[in-house]
């Protein structure tokens, strides 16, 4: 036969287990989410009796789930045309994205690593009275984020945002429980500003 501190002690640390399991860790960035879009329209010359246009919209989210959990939705869409003189290309896309992954702060900085979950594209391209889909250019089945958390001046007001830099060495501008939007016009030098909205 056990002693009874055998039963107790056995008793506090199964509750201790339960407990453990059943609570949610949190962090700083849980619950909330981070928001991106940049417009573009823009456009230049590229040669005698030639001339390419861009109009597109690209989003992202990034959702910051229970610890350090982190998804990320993207979508959007652009239209590319060139132009000659008696014919020209339009090429039409479309994409969504779905990224799963993690997040962790490493001396301030918030690195995040996502895996493709879901991928659906496609591109329309037209010459002339010619149709035909083209393949989309593979999405990256790995994707890494490096950002900051920052105080930023939007439209007046001091914002809280994460600055991030991609794998590519592209940059994004996330509001923290809001949309950063930034829009780039231009022909053939491209002028930039920024404005929020809600998610």
């Amino acid at each position: 036969m056990r002693p009874i501190f055998y039963y107790i002690s056995h008793g506090i640390i199964s509750l201790f287990l339960i407990s453990c399991a059943s609570h949610k860790t949190t962090s700083i960035l849980s619950g909330k989410i981070a928001s991106s879009i940049v417009r573009e329209t823009w456009g230049y010359g590229c040669g005698r009796d030639c001339a390419f246009n861009s109009d597109g919209q690209d989003k992202i989210q990034l959702v910051f789930g229970d610890g350090y959990a982190v998804s990320m939705k993207n979508e959007g869409h652009y239209l590319n045309v060139i132009h000659y003189p008696h014919s020209f290309i339009l090429d039409a896309k479309r994409w969504q994205y779905g990224y799963v992954g993690t997040w962790n702060d490493v001396e301030g900085e918030i690195r995040i690593r996502l895996e493709l979950e879901k991928s659906d594209c496609s591109v329309q391209r037209s010459e002339g009275k010619k149709k035909v889909s083209i393949d989309c250019e593979k999405a990256p089945s790995v994707k890494f984020f490096i950002c900051k958390r920052e105080m930023m001046k939007i439209e007046e007001m001091e914002r809280e945002v994460l600055n991030c830099n991609d794998e590519t060495g592209g940059s994004s501008l996330f509001g923290i429980g809001f949309t950063v939007n930034k829009v780039a016009v231009g022909s053939p030098s491209i002028q930039e500003h920024y404005y929020t909205s809600d998610i």
